[in-house]
């Protein structure tokens, strides 16, 4: 009975440790210099940790619902996983003194998101 036990504990744990993890950043962009702003384009530079993210799915959403968007890996770490990298997506529009918050998401897929490994 406790050799059961054993084995059930140790196998869970061995399932729970190989679920990839979800990460998730936030960035807020806000209009400082008192002016709409119209299909200004965004470059977001990202690090993370061993393990974090593989640099494949990913979802960006603004405000909570997803948008389309881009992401290039630069640098891996030596167990495969991203390092660094570069998310691109335009932000439609920004009213004048108004911000908008943004958030990453490894491991869902957004809108037609790409995400590229670069030539190192």
């Amino acid at each position: 009975m406790k050799f059961s036990l054993l084995c059930m504990a140790t196998c869970m744990l061995l399932a729970y440790g190989s679920l990839a993890v979800a990460v998730e950043r936030t960035l807020t962009i806000s209009d400082n210099i008192g002016r709409r702003w119209d299909n200004e384009p965004i470059t977001w530079q990202l690090s993370f940790q061993p393990g974090e993210w593989d640099g494949g799915r990913f979802a960006v959403l603004r405000d909570g619902r997803p948008i389309t968007a881009q992401a290039r890996v630069d640098e891996k770490h030596d167990d495969g996983s991203a390092r660094h990298a570069v998310v691109r997506f335009i932000i439609d529009s920004l009213a004048k003194d108004a911000s908008t918050t943004l958030t990453f998401n490894s491991g869902q897929a957004g809108p037609n998101n790409v995400a590229q490994a670069s030539r190192l």
